[in-house]
């Protein structure tokens, strides 16, 4: 099979639906999904906002990590571009100098510290301090440390009234916020910590460590349990660093943009339009290829990779990326994701998707992936306008 390099891959083009009418605009579909079938709306005009396309993808240093077609490995984890990042050897493949993760990701301890100091030392190694999207990941953490305790990469913002990952700025990374965890009588049913919380998501706080501290800030995990401590002053934690892949997987495939991720290899291949499009536009064109849909979003690791793919594709083209439509609906009995799943049905294996105070109960028509600077971005917002709204959108296929 081939690497989705695009001196390798050969281009099949499809005109997509686009702009802010269902009347849209066109961009051309292809390369990295090369066997799809070419859909041609009869009404599709021409769209003069489409981004011009980037260099072509030459092999390691080109800043685009290899794949092969499915998304599989083709001899390249990561990829910083013509300069040197940590983690990543000349020859594009890691180093990671602790534990990978199944995603790439590397986590590595650094010198203790208090809060500030913790963050700052992970920093200089091109990481960041740990942040925990989903109980895997908390288990492969935790048998890193042996069950002791380490610093979590939350820290309270009174601004947001929430704790928000200490995801930004890093040095030689990707710099993508992520989601936080809310306080006081919020509830984000898609964030994610381990605490006791309610059955609809509203949040209880951490646990004090000592309840005799002074301002309790800042978050350790300590034999599986998660606790409120000071940011500031002497800890036994461990200052455990997180550091995703440097480079992208999303290469420029005829007008939007195609990419796998680890967490689907071999199961889905995506399409990123950075046209806007109102949602029935945007559900139009992903059904116009075989079978394809709006983006179904099965895991926290699926959701994570996707967003940072999004967050750096447009940073690079200086754009915005607010909100991104997906595969989820409002039906006559609630949320439904396109393949029928409820968003609710903890039974299906999915986590609940929805960000602060989400889903609202005017709201009608499609959701959104939220992808902003707040504690919650990464997850799922909704609007009582939907229908009339263009957003960015990601189509699928398996």
């Amino acid at each position: 099979m081939s690497t989705s390099k695009a001196s390798t891959m050969r281009f099949t083009t499809l005109v997509a639906v686009g702009a802010t009418t269902a009347a849209a605009a066109t961009a051309m579909l292809g390369a990295c999904l090369s066997d799809l079938a070419p859909f041609i709306p009869a009404d599709a005009g021409a769209d003069t906002r489409t981004t011009p396309p980037p260099a072509a993808a030459t092999g390691c240093g080109d800043g685009i990590i290899a794949t092969l077609d499915d998304g599989g490995d083709a001899g390249e984890s990561c990829d910083p571009g013509a300069g040197a990042a940590p983690g990543c050897t000349p020859r594009c493949t890691l180093s990671c100098g602790g534990v990978l993760g199944p995603s790439g990701h590397c986590y590595f301890l650094a010198d203790p510290g208090d809060h500030a100091a913790a963050v700052e030392h992970c920093a200089r190694a091109g990481g960041h301090l740990v942040t925990i999207g989903d109980a895997e990941e908390a288990k492969l953490v935790d048998a890193f440390v042996d069950g002791g305790s380490y610093r979590v990469g939350l820290s309270v913002s009174p601004a947001a009234n929430a704790y928000v990952a200490e995801s930004v700025p890093r040095v030689g990374g990707s710099g993508v916020p992520e989601p936080g965890w809310p306080r006081g009588d919020d509830r984000c049913a898609g964030c994610f910590a381990i605490v006791d919380a309610g059955p609809d998501g509203s949040n209880i706080t951490f646990p004090p460590a000592d309840p005799d501290a002074g301002d309790r800030s800042c978050v350790v995990a300590r034999g599986g349990v998660w606790l409120e401590v000071p940011c500031s002053g002497a800890s036994d934690a461990l200052t455990v660093c997180e550091r995703e892949p440097a480079g992208q997987r999303t290469q420029y495939c005829g007008g939007p943009y195609c990419t796998t991720l680890p967490a689907t290899s071999g199961r889905k291949r995506y399409v990123i339009s950075l046209e806007p499009a109102t949602a029935a536009a945007a559900s139009e064109l992903c059904r116009g290829y075989d079978a394809g849909r709006l983006v179904v979003l099965e895991s926290p690791a699926e959701r994570a990779q996707l967003a940072r793919e999004i967050v750096l594709l447009a940073r690079d083209r200086d754009l915005e990326t607010n909100d991104v439509w997906i595969g989820l609906a409002r039906e006559d009995d609630g949320w439904r994701w396109d393949d029928g799943v409820p968003a609710d049905d903890a039974g299906a294996g999915r986590p609940r998707p929805w960000a602060n105070n989400e889903p609202r109960p005017d709201a009608t028509g499609r959701a959104f992936l939220r992808l902003t600077t707040f504690f919650d971005t990464q997850l799922v917002a909704t609007s009582p306008a939907a229908d009339a709204e263009t957003k960015l959108f990601v189509c699928e296929r398996r």
